[in-house]
């Protein structure tokens, strides 16, 4: 795997340990999986693989020294894709997703694609389907999966 894809990968587990949907052991396995097929590994890696006790925000730290490059686009493309599958069917997490995508969104944190003005309403699909005046949340869910799906 070339550097800057490792970081591109690295970019892409920072993402999820650090918003929550993704645990440390992600990047924990990740490292030794590069570090087993490769003799001479980038030392951050191997910070990364024995980082498996740290917080999510010293992993981030540790990912976030992976030498090289990256596609900020295509690491949030794939960091999207993880979401939708830690979401999966459950309506609480893509409740706690539309939140973190309005906020992400608003702090410009996805701007390095074209996220449209859509995800800005995710997060009040549910207070207003919880409120009775717009939909269900099942449609609430459905909206954050849609999106997700067009996104990554």
């Amino acid at each position: 795997m070339s550097v800057d894809l490792l970081k591109t990968e690295a970019a892409r587990l920072r993402l999820g340990i650090t918003w929550g949907w993704l645990p440390v052991s992600t990047a924990v396995l990740w490292a030794d999986a590069i570090i087993a097929g490769n003799d001479a590994p980038p030392a951050a890696l191997l910070d990364v693989s024995l980082g498996g006790q740290l917080d999510p925000g010293e992993m981030a730290a540790l990912l976030a020294a992976v030498p090289g490059s990256h596609d900020e686009a295509a690491a949030l493309r794939v960091a999207l894709q993880d979401l939708r599958k830690w979401i999966g069917a459950d309506m609480n997490r893509s409740e706690q997703a539309a939140r973190w995508l309005n906020a992400a969104a608003v702090n410009g944190d996805l701007n390095a694609l074209p996220i449209g003005e859509d995800v800005f309403g995710l997060d009040d699909a549910f207070s207003l389907a919880r409120g009775g005046q717009w939909g269900t949340l099942a449609e609430a869910h459905d909206r954050v999966i849609k999106y997700l799906n067009g996104a990554a």
